[in-house]
């Protein structure tokens, strides 16, 4: 018990920087994706909506690219 609380610190700054660790390579991945779907198809819509139907999948595409690229993916 001793040696625990010699290393308290040393613990608790390697936890912090394992789950820091976690988050940037999980979880803020999902989140920004999960993000940048909603934004692409939100804007792929409003480009079919204005007559221009047929390259749905392509928009689409092209602003989740986009999206993923301004954010750091």
């Amino acid at each position: 018990m001793e040696k625990l609380k010699q290393y308290k610190y040393i613990i608790l700054i390697l936890l912090v920087v394992l789950g820091f660790a976690f988050y940037w390579n999980d979880i803020r991945p999902s989140i920004i994706k999960k993000a940048c779907f909603r934004e692409a198809r939100e804007q792929a819509i409003k480009k079919a909506d204005r007559g221009d139907d047929k390259f749905f999948k392509d928009d689409y595409d092209t602003y989740y690219k986009w999206c993923l690229q301004k954010k750091g993916l």
